[in-house]
């Protein structure tokens, strides 16, 4: 399994902007900007690496897919905020 990052106690489909084609963009920690783009739902490969059953045992598990609009470096522990400032 890869997860490029891991965040916990927010809904991250919640994330998403219900707007097409007006994107919300999240900050974490200092500098880092991204908009998430989609799901990441499973692929028939979870059944190769899991095992039979493992497409079913990673339905709506697969988090999501992100945009990186400003890179940098996150450390555990940063917050995540909604940028309002986008002008």
């Amino acid at each position: 399994m890869r997860r490029n990052l891991v965040i916990s106690g927010i809904n991250l489909v919640g994330m998403r902007s219900p707007f097409p084609g007006s994107p919300l963009v999240w900050r974490i920690g200092e500098a880092v900007l991204i908009e998430l783009t989609g799901t990441c739902d499973p692929c028939s490969r979870m059944e190769e690496v899991l095992g039979a059953g493992g497409y079913n045992a990673m339905r709506g598990l697969g988090g999501m897919t992100a945009r990186i609009v400003n890179g940098g470096e996150i450390r555990v522990g940063d917050a995540v905020s909604l940028v309002t400032d986008t002008v």
